[in-house]
C-alpha cells in the first residue's frame, strides 16, 4: 500500500530545535561525542572517523578509496588524510590496482585485525547506553522510521 504524501512542515509551523533533521543530527553529534569518549578507553588507536573507516573495511562493506568516499560522502582529500593517519597506525594497507591504476584497494593489516574484533564492542556499549530508557519495541520502531527516512527518495 502506498503512503499518502504529506506535508509535514510549513514556514508557519516550523520550529528548528523542534524539527526532524535537526534532532537526528543532535542525536547523531550525541552518538558521536559518545563513541569518541569510549574509544578513548578501549580502543585508543581511533579516532570516530577512524572507527567509521575500520568498521567499513573489516566487515567488508568497502574495498577502495571510491567506495569508501562515496559510502561516507566525504572528499578524496578528507579521506586521503584519515587513511594516511591509519597506515602511520599500521592499521591498514593501501595498494593500487593492478588493473586499473586510478583504483586504490584498501585492507586492514594484521594490526587492523587484531582491533578488528574490539570495535563493535566499543560502539555497542555506546549504543546501549544512549537506548537504556527504550523498550525493545521502541528499537525496532525507531530502526523502522529511520530506515523509511533512509529509502524515501
Amino acid at each position: 500500500m502506498k503512503r499518502r504524501s504529506a506535508t509535514h512542515y510549513t514556514l508557519e509551523n516550523h520550529k528548528m530545535d523542534e524539527s526532524v533533521g535537526f534532532l537526528i543530527s543532535l542525536a547523531f553529534l550525541k552518538f558521536e561525542r559518545a563513541l569518541a569518549a569510549e574509544l578513548k578507553k578501549k580502543c585508543p588507536e581511533a579516532t570516530p572517523a577512524q572507527w567509521k573507516i575500520l568498521m567499513l573495511l573489516g566487515n567488508g562493506r568497502c574495498k577502495t578509496v571510491a567506495e569508501l568516499a562515496n559510502m561516507l560522502d566525504c572528499d578524496m582529500g578528507s579521506i586521503t588524510r584519515t587513511l594516511d593517519r591509519l597506515e602511520v597506525k599500521r592499521l591498514i594497507k593501501r595498494v593500487r590496482s593492478k588493473i586499473d591504476r586510478r583504483l586504490v584497494n584498501l585492507s586492514l593489516t594484521d594490526e587492523g585485525v587484531e582491533i578488528f574484533p574490539h570495535l563493535p564492542e566499543v560502539s555497542i556499549s555506546v549504543m546501549n547506553e544512549l537506548l537504556k530508557n527504550f523498550s525493545r519495541t521502541d528499537v525496532k520502531q525507531l530502526k523502522l522510521y529511520l530506515c523509511r527516512i533512509i529509502g524515501n527518495e
